[in-house]
Parts: C-alpha cells; sequence; structure tokens
C-alpha cells in the first residue's frame, strides 16, 4: 500500500516536471519568435 502510494507520487512529479518542460520551451521559442513575428507584421502590414 504504502509503495503504491509512493510510485504514485513519483509518477505525478515526473509528469509535472515534464509540462513544466514544455511550458518552459513554449516560453523560450515565444520570447525568441516574438520579435521576428513583429518585424514581420511590421514590414508586411504598416508600410
Amino acid at each position: 500500500m504504502e509503495k503504491n502510494f509512493q510510485k504514485d507520487i513519483d509518477s505525478l512529479k515526473n509528469e509535472l516536471n515534464a509540462s513544466n518542460r514544455t511550458i518552459q520551451v513554449m516560453l523560450i521559442a515565444g520570447i525568441t519568435l516574438a520579435p521576428i513575428i513583429y518585424s514581420i507584421f511590421n514590414k508586411y502590414f504598416f508600410n
């Protein structure tokens, strides 16, 4: 009983870590791409 509970907590932690990593990657990608997208928009839509 105790072991199963610990295993559940561990797998929950692993899932949390994975989703945190995904969110971090998305944030970094967004911060990196934002200026590029912004300049493209400026070029084509605000001539």
